[in-house]
């Protein structure tokens, strides 16, 4: 958890302070093992995203709060986030996040005792639907690449091997999410 909020906060760099200052409180309750302020502060940002219409970053802060409210033992705001977080991940072609957050997910729902999370989880976005998301990764990719070899908005080191393809001529930055266009 400690590395994603890390790279949370470069992605937010150019956001307002409060909205640094809630995720950096966010995280320390969670270092603090106080998840269920956590998964509320967590939670009040993400709606202030969503509001802003930074649906990419929301996203990324439902997952921190489905997460917290996970280790806090609260099934329901555990379920409403991650389906949230999932459908953020999907609608903003963010298909490796929500692969991955799903995978951990479910993992945790089931060591938690949350079965019947995880079984709506699994109805919802079972392991067929998120196959065909990840079938779908990268099939835009260029025979020819000729991208930067760093982001130009947080800096990340650019592989063209392992960053997720838009479509034939824009990636994703693994770290901020940005689109980056294909110099080709």
């Amino acid at each position: 958890m400690h590395v994603f909020i890390k790279k949370l906060e470069a992605k937010l760099s150019p956001l307002d302070i409060e909205k640094k200052t809630q995720l950096i409180k966010a995280y320390n309750y969670f270092s603090k093992s106080e998840y269920w302020l956590a998964g509320k502060t967590f939670a009040t940002l993400a709606l202030k995203m969503e509001k802003d219409n930074q649906l990419r970053w929301a996203a990324e802060i439902h997952a921190c709060a489905a997460n917290a409210f996970a280790n806090a033992g609260l099934e329901p705001a555990t379920l409403s986030h991650s389906k949230t977080a999932i459908n953020l991940f999907i609608q903003n072609h963010m298909n490796r996040n929500s692969v991955e957050f799903y995978k951990v997910i479910m993992n945790k729902l089931t060591h938690k005792g949350m079965i019947t999370a995880a079984n709506t989880l699994m109805n919802k976005y079972g392991l067929a639907n998120i196959k065909e998301i990840r079938k779908g990764q990268n099939k835009f990719r260029p025979k020819k690449t000729k991208l930067p070899s760093n982001c130009p908005q947080c800096g990340a080191p650019i592989n063209p091997l392992k960053v997720f393809w838009l479509d034939s001529c824009t990636v994703e930055c693994n770290y901020c999410g940005i689109s980056i266009h294909n110099q080709e």
